[in-house]
């Protein structure tokens, strides 16, 4: 069964991935939820190396569409952010904490994170509070467009895995390739499972 559902687990990261590659507006993406779904539903070694292989694959996308170099040193501060954000997913599935709340705190600390590696390497921000200070405010339109798309991905990700989880027995139907539920009894007595409704 933990197979099974690593397997569906895997296709939401897959979806969650695409979901940077299609046209939005800037952090309008299902990164956050990605690595918190990641951390809460597998374990810590897979998750991070999971996640940080498909937000890899993303960037090289991202690169290839619209030029962005791939890597440069701020890559420390939003490859080590979403570790960050890994283990706190994987921390808080064991401590009851409502989903929008783990999401919105990784967000900001996320945010602060990034915009602290921004003041540090960038230039044109004086290394002193005003500098700093002025690099935040400066992020502030972003966060306010990732903790949107942060609800509305909550949705595609967590809800609708939810209800999937919930719904379903993980069993694929490898003859129509789909997820077989309680409607499909019949099929899996058939092919000798049996099950607990």
């Amino acid at each position: 069964m933990q197979k099974k559902q690593n397997k569906l687990v895997l296709l939401y990261v897959v979806i969650a991935t695409l979901g940077r590659l299609i046209p939005h507006m800037p952090n309008f993406t299902p990164t956050t939820n990605l690595c918190v779904f990641a951390g809460k539903n597998l374990n810590k070694g897979l998750a991070i190396l999971l996640t940080l292989v498909a937000i890899f694959l993303s960037d090289i996308g991202l690169s290839y569409i619209y030029g962005y170099k791939i890597l440069g040193l701020w890559s420390l501060f939003t490859y080590s952010g979403f570790v960050a954000m890994i283990l706190f997913g994987s921390w808080s599935k064991n401590k009851n904490l409502p989903i929008v709340f783990t999401i919105i705190f990784s967000e900001l600390g996320f945010w602060a994170w990034t915009n602290f590696g921004s003041w540090l390497i960038n230039p044109m921000y004086s290394k002193n509070t005003i500098g700093l200070m002025n690099c935040c405010i400066a992020g502030l339109p972003f966060l306010r467009n990732a903790l949107m798309g942060d609800m509305v991905w909550m949705v595609v990700i967590f809800v609708s895995f939810a209800w999937v989880k919930k719904t379903s027995f993980l069993v694929i139907n490898t003859s129509s390739w789909r997820v077989l539920g309680p409607r499909d009894k019949h099929v899996l007595a058939q092919a000798g499972i049996k099950i607990k409704i």
